[in-house]
């Protein structure tokens, strides 16, 4: 939905990256016959060693969790805080206690895509900078390094396991 409308409406503001977005959809017959439709903002597939140079040259990155449950969180908006981009998050339910609301955009507070669009392109360059400092003040936190880096989660899963 959020490419579709992007792609139709703000092509020139928007860039989607990824794998087989403009493939045709394995049992498509209607794709196969009339070929697979074009996002004219499809870029491509990023190699991984990119990743954070397109991440910290973009303002905004569409953070979308591939199940909607408590605690559920993955790399996408972390990558997003160390590249200095804005997340617009939509996944983990209770977000707001897992991350500071000033540094994430929560898509779910928008009735739809064209609100969403508005509201970035109000954004003041000292409230976009404060998202930006308040994703680097949680990235780099006592809290997120307890919960979130390497070491920590070994330690976690080692825990569990040894409960077993």
């Amino acid at each position: 939905e959020a490419i579709n409308f992007f792609d139709k409406y703000y092509d020139e503001e928007f860039y989607l990256y990824g794998k087989g977005w403009n493939k045709p959809r394995k049992y498509s017959i209607y794709d196969k016959i009339f070929k697979v439709h074009r996002f004219k903002v499809y870029k491509g597939e990023i190699p991984i060693d990119q990743k954070f140079k397109v991440l910290s040259e973009s303002k905004y990155c569409l953070c979308y969790e591939n199940a909607f449950a408590p605690g559920y969180i993955t790399e996408k908006v972390f990558d997003c805080f160390i590249a200095g981009c804005v997340p617009i998050y939509l996944g983990a339910t209770d977000i707001s206690s897992i991350l500071p609301k000033e540094s994430y955009i929560d898509f779910k507070e928008f009735r739809n895509y064209e609100d969403l669009y508005l509201f970035l392109k109000s954004i003041t360059k000292e409230d976009y900078q404060n998202y930006v400092e308040k994703g680097y003040q949680f990235i780099t936190s006592t809290k997120a390094s307890e919960l979130y880096y390497r070491d920590s989660f070994i330690n976690f899963f080692q825990g569990e396991i040894c409960k077993l």
